[in-house]
């Protein structure tokens, strides 16, 4: 059945009789993925709390809990848990109660395979609808949240765009009234080396702070940049970006990069370095860090790349490692994250670069690993 091997359905069978547990679960085996096989009703809620199966099946006369009290203690855990009821009576009693526990299907005893078939078809195909609707609605939240995210970037860049023209005026008449010192002095009969070094050093401020704004700018333009590059070329420019805040906060930027020529959307990667960056900075002040180190490294694994970046910030909790990409979960105080960053970066890999991200606790901090194409398609050009 396609439905099966599309998507993975479970079932949990609950019946009391051993030979019709047989007979019924070798046909339970033909349409579900996995089988979940119960005896009494207590077992069959205990499997419940343990696998969360797509459907239940179950007779209603069982021992140590009947089908509709182990059904009452499902609904309390999922209120949509689908189910079908199998009974030998058909009393009225019964079917107000199927009623008001809102089984999918009621099958009545002795078992008529026809009529079995036309339930599971039915209810296999309700499941099957509910999971593709699932589906369709996370992608959909996931593409207003990327929607959401890449619009706060354009604002962000739009109102740089804005204090950069506020900036440049006033920078523009600094340099130039530095530079007519500077000329001034050079050509005057009595110098000051120090008036004319601090000069110079105010020019070199100023043109740092310009270029550093301009780099901003350009990162935060709302369009895709393909491009062909270096990986040193890539690195340099998130080490502009955030190189200041990292020695502001006493981190050590290490680089271990071979030359690697990538064709890629370089802004969305410079993204999540840099989102990777303030992770590590956020951990070494949270954890109270001392020595504090950051190492980049690339190189060519086959037609990938393989970058990696590595903190001694002290790592995370193994048995939350594996949430850390998940949507909202974030390590931080409640004030200091939203849970967004590494869901984007993760989304961002795997579908706008092609590639795979994964972290591991390694000497004392978090190793992060990126595998990319040396070179994807651009999307414009096709």
């Amino acid at each position: 059945m396609n439905e099966r091997e599309l998507f993975g359905l479970s079932v949990l069978y609950v019946e009391d009789d051993k030979e019709t547990s047989k007979l019924t679960s070798e046909i339970l085996e033909t349409l579900f993925e996995t089988l979940f096989i119960a005896f009494d009703g207590e077992e069959g809620l205990e499997l419940y709390k343990k696998h969360k199966p797509d459907l239940i099946i179950t007779d209603i006369i069982l021992p140590e809990l009947n089908g509709f009290d182990m059904l009452e203690e499902i609904k309390k855990i999922n209120p949509l848990q689908y189910s079908i009821v199998i009974s030998s009576f058909d009393k009225v009693e019964y079917m107000k109660k199927c009623i008001s526990l809102q089984v999918s299907g009621f099958i009545q005893k002795p078992i008529k395979f026809k009529d079995f078939y036309a339930q599971m078809d039915k209810v296999i195909t309700q499941i099957k609808n509910e999971k593709e609707l699932s589906q369709n609605r996370q992608l959909l939240k996931e593409k207003d949240e990327m929607l959401i995210y890449q619009s706060k970037q354009a604002e962000i860049g739009e109102l740089l765009s804005m204090i950069t023209h506020q900036w440049k005026q006033p920078l523009n008449l600094i340099s130039m009234l530095s530079s007519k010192n500077i000329y001034k002095m050079e050509f005057s009969e009595e110098k000051d080396i120090n008036i004319e070094n601090d000069f110079k050093e105010i020019m070199t401020q100023i043109n740092y702070l310009s270029d550093t704004i301009d780099d901003f700018k350009e990162f935060l333009k709302p369009t895709k940049s393909y491009e062909s590059l270096s990986v040193y070329d890539l690195i340099h420019k998130v080490e502009t970006i955030v190189g200041k805040s990292l020695t502001n906060c006493d981190i050590f930027l290490e680089k271990c990069i071979d030359d690697i020529i990538i064709n890629t959307y370089s802004k969305e990667l410079i993204q999540v370095l840099i989102n990777l960056i303030n992770n590590s900075k956020d951990a070494f002040i949270q954890n109270k860090i001392s020595n504090r180190k950051i190492k980049i490294s690339a190189n060519k694994n086959d037609d990938k790349l393989h970058l990696i970046l590595e903190d001694n910030a002290g790592g995370i909790d193994e048995n939350i490692v594996d949430k850390i990409f998940n949507q909202y979960f974030s390590t931080k105080k409640e004030d200091k994250g939203t849970g967004l960053g590494l869901y984007m970066a993760k989304n961002i890999i795997e579908k706008n670069l092609l590639g795979d991200i994964f972290v591991e606790n390694d000497n004392n901090g978090l190793s992060t690993n990126i595998l990319i194409p040396l070179t994807i398609k651009n999307e414009e050009n096709n």
